[in-house]
């Protein structure tokens, strides 16, 4: 249906999902190198918070901006007016982001202050892009939906952030204002279940058949596993800005924990029913990855749901926090890129009139995937039983394997960046001739 023609440069998305490769590595390695703090992380600036931004802004935002600019512009058949607003994104959020996370890393205010600006600016040209392809996107209208919802939390999120970064230096909240604890569990909610969350799940509606070769999950069961997941979100901000002393703020995380749980059961059940039905049975190590985000999807509102009622033990809200952002975000976000590089390069290719490579040729992949994989998932068990039993080796063991997982993922990332130029290079020679 023409969408050779609304595919973008290749060295737009490109470059975003180069980063997000860079941003996973240095994310892991900071956890490393920050393991004495980070067991019982919940807040204020050095190593712990630059890790946890170079992998929520570095990786996860960095993977989504790109995919959207590239998929929503195929799927929806909208075909971008100007290429410029994308070009502005990656040039403010790309160093925006790598100046934050090393301000938060120092502790220089002036870095974090100036890191921010820049990748807040990225995100809202990214989101004047984004705006105008759900404005006129005439079908997908449950991916729309999601995407409105995301750039809905997405502005609160930023402002908070803007407000958390200014209260780190001059503390302007306490009072009758929100203290930086709550604000900062609310900017959690927002930015794992809200932003990225729900763009994930919006994703899934197109992604999963498209690789399974299936029909469209039900528009109904879809839309009211949105409601459900709203429904959750809104209950755990209501319980991050109430008095945690009392038992208000436990029924509200209890009832958040409730709703987010049959939400994600719902979204997962349309999507092994995708799965199941689906034409192409065999699809990689990519989708053993995304069945495993989807296991820590319900582990990871069980335990936000502890966090809000107030449960100490294990070092529950970092537990929270690394399971959510690290578990089910990141092992999802993984596991799709997998797909979507090798995919996005043979559609070039094509486009340009060459013949690709198979995609299972595409980046190494005997020996790069598995090794991701192997080291992503050790990686997780071992912070995750270190932040649970307050054991700082295990979290600087674990965020070393994670750290060779990643720079694994890299050279993943690499050869496909060397194919799409070697690819565009034998074109352009074929049309000198």
């Amino acid at each position: 249906m023409g969408a050779q023609s609304r595919l973008l440069p290749y060295h737009i998305p490109m470059r975003f999902f180069f980063a997000a490769a860079l941003f996973q590595v240095l994310a892991w390695a900071l956890l490393a190198a920050a393991s004495g703090e980070a067991t019982s992380f919940i807040g204020g600036s050095g190593l712990p918070l630059a890790a946890l931004h170079a992998m929520t802004l570095g990786v996860l935002a960095m993977t989504v901006i790109g995919a959207s600019l590239q998929l929503l512009s195929v799927a929806t058949g909208v075909a971008l007016d100007s290429l410029f607003p994308c070009r502005l994104a990656s040039w403010l959020f790309i160093p925006g982001t790598a100046i934050l996370v090393a301000g938060m890393a120092a502790g220089d205010h002036l870095g974090m202050a100036l890191g921010g600006l820049l990748a807040i600016a990225g995100l809202a040209a990214w989101s004047i892009v984004l705006i105008e392809i759900l404005r006129r996107a005439p079908g997908l209208r449950v991916t729309v939906r999601h995407c409105w919802w995301a750039l809905a939390a997405l502005a609160l999120l930023a402002a908070i952030g803007a407000v958390l970064i200014i209260d780190l230096e001059h503390g302007v909240l306490g009072g009758e204002l929100p203290g930086h604890g709550q604000l900062a569990a609310l900017h959690a909610i927002l930015g794992g279940f809200g932003f990225i969350g729900l763009l994930a799940m919006g994703f899934s509606y197109i992604l999963v058949p498209m690789f399974a070769l299936s029909t469209a999950p039900d528009e109904k069961a879809a839309n009211t596993a949105l409601g459900l997941v709203l429904g959750a979100i809104a209950l755990g901000i209501a319980g991050a800005l109430t008095d945690q002393s009392g038992s208000t703020a436990t029924l509200l995380a209890a009832a958040a924990a409730l709703l987010g749980l049959i939400g994600a059961a719902l979204y997962i059940r349309l999507m092994l029913g995708a799965l199941r039905s689906g034409m192409k049975k065999r699809l990689g190590l990519s989708f053993v990855l995304v069945r495993a985000a989807w296991a820590l999807l319900p582990l990871a509102v069980l335990l936000g749901g502890l966090a809000g009622a107030g449960i100490d033990g294990w070092n529950m809200p970092t537990l929270f926090g690394f399971v959510l952002i690290f578990g089910w975000l990141l092992t999802f976000v993984g596991g799709i890129l997998q797909r979507v590089l090798p995919f996005l390069t043979s559609m070039h290719a094509h486009n340009l009139g060459q013949r690709p490579p198979r995609l299972s040729e595409m980046g190494r992949q005997k020996i790069t995937l598995p090794l991701h994989a192997a080291c992503h998932a050790s990686g997780l068990v071992l912070v995750a039983a270190g932040i649970a039993f307050d054991q700082s080796a295990l979290v600087s063991a674990g965020g070393a394997v994670g750290t060779i997982g990643a720079l694994s993922f890299l050279w993943f990332a690499v050869e496909i960046v060397r194919l799409n130029r070697r690819t565009h290079a034998d074109a352009q020679i074929n049309d000198a001739n």
